[in-house]
């Protein structure tokens, strides 16, 4: 058995400073007491370091224990607690100490035995658990050398350093014979530039298949890290092979290993993550926070409300890319290979509203030229969604982000925004607002909400509301889907806050930032802009008070309605110079996948409506992280539908539970203890919900399935769940309590995976080695 030395050091360091400290602590309570030395200090002090020398002693006793029982079993033999996690368990166990001995808050006391055992439970099940794949009674391991891996010579080559280079995807590279023995196999690989995920397959022959290679594992590569794998062969192991797919730069095995087991890797991460998981749950409980309601005259609520929002803003910061860049303007060339954002401010700049881009003549002798088959076939080259109308190319993507970013930028930097930038700016901004209207819809409809349960509604709300969605593909279509939620919270905060000032120079203030926001909601995707509408209870409560007369409720209504009319006009107008028709928003000259024109408003999809939008399940996997979106393509609608990847807004915990308490959040006892209104109350939540409807079955008959178009009708969905969540939930002892709690977690664990399951997106490309190191911490049983 090898123990590290530097581990007893550090143990009999800290064990000898928690020692002075605390004599130093009994002396100063001595002389406090009775203004001298006492007759029991040296006494209490012996005690002390009895008791203390007796508790590091079998401390070490422990430590070494583990090492030698773990060392025995263990493939590879390696040192069983790292220096830093026996660190981390001595700083806990001696402040514990130190707790005990002098300080007479119970509360602290038991916060502090409960942080002692859970770190003493979390080495054990870190060693024993969490590593029980690398438990094995014969530990071999076999380094594969230059003579036994075999591969095509024109897919991959040796370098100087003996390393095989793959260089090409759907390379293999052959093992050889496997002695029954081994049972895993350990990959080391390295990548050199940026790194991105890459897909890795284990293949296998054994008695079962014998002639014929079948997957038996597969990772998402990002880092450089050693990859293991194992696999269960029926009978003997023939042959292992190694696939590689996706790969969009050279990757460099350095070595492969055969083991008997997994290799053992003591993760102080995964340990700290549960500690603090664990600590959380033990400071609610001890200090009875999840029975505290929210006041909003409370200094230290109101601290935790604007941490809980400073660190939902500050999320969206982990999605910037070093990548990003600026667009010189004017460019070289025509502007084929950027953003319609930025061809349409080209557009704008030489006096024009079609787009400066070359088109194939040949789409003006085509019968229909937005059947895409047809294109394919007669090798018609297009602009690929754009709208082509009389021999030109337009945008059809909403001006907002042009009047926001491009002109701004261009005047003051004489540079254009990519796409990154301006989705991290807008997704900033939306996540503020989103926070800020979580606050207001608190205020107006919840009396007295729980506290915890409302601190959480922050990130919950922020994760599903879809701005990682966009954050994490980062393309011209998410791009008019985070102008339209930013403008859409803006409207709805400032409509709030209207409805709760009274009339002054601020009511009107903020109902002019209301209606501006409509209107640039409006200008980036009218079909989001349509969920203003539930606001429209409380604006008529306004103008129905008493209180006011008639030329104030005129004045106020004017001041919104003014700037929203604007942006609709600006709008109808721009689509009157492009098209020639008020109405027309030049989708139906789509250069897409489908010719637009098939598709109408018709009652008889609003089934699909929900099965597709409501009630559609994520997609299940066995690969890390298990879970992800799926393409369904039904056959039963008679007519083409366009569908992509996409699942259903009540597979959302959170929704679903808010959903299933809105009747009793409606009851007319739960309304009136929360708020002044019942009439207004009910009918904002029924219009909200009508309007998550209309839009949903609107947005399936015109445009089809995707994700993106959920996002239109997540904003009425929260609202109301916040609204039924909030208002029916006290009581922590209660059942209904745990599982909205349970609802909350499950939200953001959900849509972290569908954030991390998407390969390509942001997320992969930014931290590739992150995916390897999480899939480790996760999946810790193979």
């Amino acid at each position: 058995m090898k123990i590290n030395i530097w581990i007893l050091c550090a143990v009999l360091v800290i064990a000898v400073v928690v020692a002075l400290a605390q004599m130093l602590i009994i002396k100063k309570r001595a002389i406090n007491r009775f203004g001298k030395m006492f007759i029991g200090y040296e006494s209490d002090a012996k005690y002390m370091l009895f008791q203390l020398g007796f508790i590091t002693c079998a401390y070490i006793v422990c430590i070494c224990l583990v090492e030698m029982l773990g060392q025995s079993v263990m493939v590879g033999k390696p040192a069983i607690l790292p220096f830093n996690a026996v660190v981390f368990l001595s700083l806990v166990l001696y402040a514990a100490l130190l707790v005990k001995y002098n300080i007479s808050d119970v509360r602290i006391v038991k916060l502090m035995k409960t942080a002692l055992i859970t770190a003493c439970v979390l080495m054990v099940l870190e060693v024993f658990l969490f590593n029980a794949k690398s438990i094995c009674g014969v530990t071999q391991s076999k380094v594969l050398d230059q003579n036994t891996l075999t591969f095509d010579k024109d897919m991959a080559k040796f370098n100087e350093d003996g390393h095989i280079v793959v260089k090409n995807n759907n390379t293999t590279v052959d093992t050889g014979e496997v002695d029954e023995v081994f049972k895993a196999v350990m990959i080391t690989t390295s990548r050199e530039g940026e790194r991105a995920l890459y897909h890795l397959v284990l293949q296998m022959k054994d008695d079962n298949f014998a002639d014929r290679y079948v997957d038996v594992a597969d990772r998402f590569i990002g880092g450089g890290e050693s990859i293991t794998f194992t696999f269960d062969p029926y009978g003997n192991a023939h042959d292992l092979r190694f696939k590689f797919y996706q790969m969009d730069g050279d990757v460099t095995i350095e070595s492969i290993t055969l083991l008997s087991a997994s290799s053992y890797g003591f993760s102080l991460v995964r340990v700290l993550a549960i500690f603090i998981v664990v600590m959380l749950v033990a400071i609610i409980r001890v200090y009875d926070i999840a029975e505290i309601r929210f006041d909003r005259e409370n200094k230290r609520h109101r601290i935790a409300q604007f941490i809980a929002s400073l660190m939902c803003v500050g999320s969206a910061l982990l999605f910037i890319s070093p990548n990003y860049t600026w667009i010189e303007y004017p460019w070289d060339g025509n502007a084929n290979g950027l953003n319609p954002y930025a061809q349409t401010f080209d557009a704008f700049m030489k006096g024009q509203t079609y787009l400066d881009l070359p088109v194939d003549e040949k789409l003006a002798e085509m019968t229909n030229p937005y059947d895409n088959s047809l294109r394919a076939s007669e090798g018609v080259s297009s602009k690929w969604d754009r709208a082509y109308y009389e021999g030109k190319y337009y945008s059809y993507f909403g001006i907002a982000p042009v009047i926001l970013f491009q002109y701004p930028c261009y005047f003051i930097a004489g540079v254009l925004p990519d796409n990154g930038l301006m989705t991290v700016c807008m997704a900033i901004i939306c996540i503020m607002f989103i926070c800020l209207t979580i606050d207001q819809v608190v205020k107006r409809f919840v009396k007295k909400p729980n506290l915890l349960l409302m601190l959480l509604m922050y990130p919950t709300v922020t994760a599903v509301s879809g701005v990682y969605y966009t954050l994490t593909y980062v393309n011209m279509y998410d791009i008019a889907i985070i102008s339209a939620l930013m403008f859409l919270y803006m409207a709805l905060y400032y409509g709030f806050l209207a409805c709760d000032t009274e009339t002054g120079g601020k009511k009107y203030c903020y109902l002019l930032l209301s209606g501006l926001a409509v209107g640039m909601c409006v200008l980036s995707r009218p079909s989001t802009a349509l969920i203003v509408l539930m606001l429209t209870p409380l604006y008529i409560e306004l103008l129905l008070k008493k209180n006011k007369h008639i030329s104030v409720k005129l004045a106020e209504a004017a001041v919104f309605l003014v700037p929203a009319i604007l942006g609709c006009a600006v709008l109808l107008v721009y689509n009157q110079l492009r098209f020639g028709s008020f109405t027309d928003f030049g989708t139906n000259y789509q250069l897409t996948v489908s010719d637009v024109h098939a598709n109408h408003l018709s009652l008889a999809y609003i089934v699909d409506t929900f099965a597709s939008y409501f009630l559609q399940f994520p997609c299940v996997r066995a690969a890390f992280p298990f879970i992800e979106m799926r393409t369904y393509n039904y056959a039963n609608y008679g007519k083409y539908v366009y569908a992509d990847h996409n699942f259903g807004l009540f597979m959302i915990p959170v929704i679903l539970v808010g959903m299933l308490l809105i009747i009793r959040a409606l009851k007319k006892e739960t309304v009136d203890k929360n708020s002044g209104n019942t009439l207004f109350d009910r009918s904002f939540v029924i219009i909200s919900l009508a309007l998550m409807i209309f839009v949903a079955w609107m947005d399936f008959c015109l445009a089809g399935i995707n994700m993106r178009y959920v996002m239109d009708i997540t904003t009425p969905a929260v609202i109301v769940s916040i609204i039924a969540i909030l208002r029916t939930t006290k009581n922590r002892q209660s059942f209904q309590y745990s599982v909205v709690l349970a609802s909350m977690v499950l939200s953001i664990v959900l849509i972290a995976a569908m954030i991390l399951s998407e390969r390509s997106g942001s997320i992969a490309r930014i931290y590739p080695e992150m995916y390897d190191r999480l899939e480790d911490l996760i999946v810790f049983w193979r």
